[in-house]
């Protein structure tokens, strides 16, 4: 009996590493491609009109984010529910892409009327329609579809492909401020052509594309709702610093607190292979209350390593900050170093709530409690955000984006300690009590 349940317990790891293991091959691309970028880009562009790039492109990921529309979280579970049928799956998945584009039409046209108002220059209407376009057509890529599917290996190939390509273009075309255009139009075809890469291959997989409903459209919106509250929450106080900064401080300020973020958000996506590629799974083992162990035990393990690896990179970034800062901004971002420090826990921090929420609350049907706690934070994190910065200036601001992750971690153990036991997430506490 040992042998078998070690046995299965081996089989449940290796299809979860796969799947983890092509996530991987895209996170390392976007990983390393990213770095390569972001070095062109600050010498090229310097902390002014990085700062304001970083603006524009965090506000263009609210719109991204209406388009996702929450799917990253409910996409899995629908997918892994209707995989066995595929008539239904193709009615599903062609209703969403059409909602996805009418919200995208929405929000993009909001966007361009908020930067027609903000916006510091003429010029720069142009550059915030690329920007919008790219997010608009990132959003609407189906990897939540591969991922239910278990079909990553074809996105991961679509993905690290347009990446390269990006990537290079970037190195050979960008190099001085005037350059500012070309750059965010390299970035928006790349986009396009993952999108209509990745739809192609679906249809390669069965996938049929028909018109919907509009009473469909209508109930697709009301079934994610709350998992797009809880995003938007998310993206609200994880994002919204480098404008805030910018809006109390100026690009110049916005530069180096963009760097040191962006920084620590691509140490902290090392784990997200191993966050995404669990999440089907979780989601399966929760609705079966009759789940084997061996099931909760290779739960547990993903768990673990998660938090292990999350604590390993959180002490290196606070380390080897002064390195990393140099290495990617340049003297010209010195102001990032001490920025960076005071954001180096955020990566554990953001792997445990990760954990607690989106991986334990939401697959045992707890997407209302999620959805409260992250647009409470949300509240309390952007007001915060403006009231630390504009006393304490980019110190302040980091300090907040630190209390805000310590914040949501905490509730969301005080809330989902009254459904189970949160050690028992990471130990078998029978095992352990005996």
């Amino acid at each position: 009996m040992i042998a078998l349940v070690g046995a299965t317990q081996l089989a449940m790891i290796g299809a979860l590493l796969r799947v983890a293991g092509w996530l991987g091959v895209i996170q390392l691309a976007n990983y390393v491609l990213a770095v390569v970028t972001l070095l062109v880009v600050t010498r090229a562009f310097g902390p002014s009109i990085f700062g304001t790039l970083a603006t524009i492109s965090a506000l263009a990921a609210y719109v991204g984010l209406v388009v996702t529309f929450g799917l990253n979280l409910s996409g899995p579970r629908l997918v892994v529910r209707l995989r066995d049928s595929p008539d239904e799956l193709s009615n599903a998945l062609s209703t969403v892409a059409c909602m996805q584009v009418l919200l995208g039409t929405m929000a993009a046209a909001g966007f361009m009327l908020v930067v027609s108002i903000v916006s510091p220059g003429s010029e720069y209407t142009l550059i915030s329609a690329f920007i919008v376009l790219q997010a608009c057509l990132t959003a609407i890529t189906p990897d939540w579809a591969f991922l239910g599917l278990e079909r990553m290996r074809d996105f991961a190939i679509l993905q690290v492909v347009g990446r390269v390509l990006t990537t290079v273009c970037t190195v050979m075309f960008i190099h001085t401020s005037s350059d500012v255009l070309l750059y965010v139009e390299i970035n928006a075809f790349a986009a396009a052509g993952i999108a209509v890469a990745s739809i192609g291959v679906l249809r390669t997989k069965g996938i049929y594309w028909r018109a919907p409903k509009l009473e469909a459209i209508w109930q697709t919106i009301h079934d994610a709702a709350a998992n797009f509250l809880s995003t938007a929450s998310i993206n609200l106080y994880t994002s919204t610093g480098v404008v805030i900064v910018n809006f109390i401080l100026g690009p110049a300020a916005a530069g180096p607190f963009a760097l040191a973020d962006r920084l620590r958000n691509v140490v902290g996506n090392v784990t997200l292979p191993i966050i995404t590629a669990i999440y089907p799974f979780v989601c399966r083992i929760a609705a079966t209350p009759e789940a084997a162990e061996d099931e909760a035990w290779t739960k547990r393990i993903f768990f673990q390593g998660t938090l292990g690896l999350s604590a390993a990179l959180s002490l290196g970034l606070f380390v080897f900050a002064p390195t990393i800062i140099s290495l990617a901004g340049g003297a010209a971002f010195a102001e990032a170093v001490p920025i960076l420090r005071i954001l180096a826990a955020v990566p554990f921090l953001i792997a445990l709530s990760n954990i607690l929420g989106i991986q334990t609350m939401m697959p045992l049907g707890m997407d209302w409690h999620a959805m409260w706690i992250f647009a409470t934070t949300a509240a309390i994190g952007v007001i915060g955000m403006f009231v630390s910065t504009d006393l304490f200036g980019l110190r302040g601001s980091a300090f907040s984006v630190l209390a805000i992750e310590v914040f949501v971690t905490i509730t969301m153990i005080v809330v989902l300690q009254r459904r189970i036991d949160v050690l028992s997430l990471f130990i078998n506490l029978q095992t352990w009590k005996e």
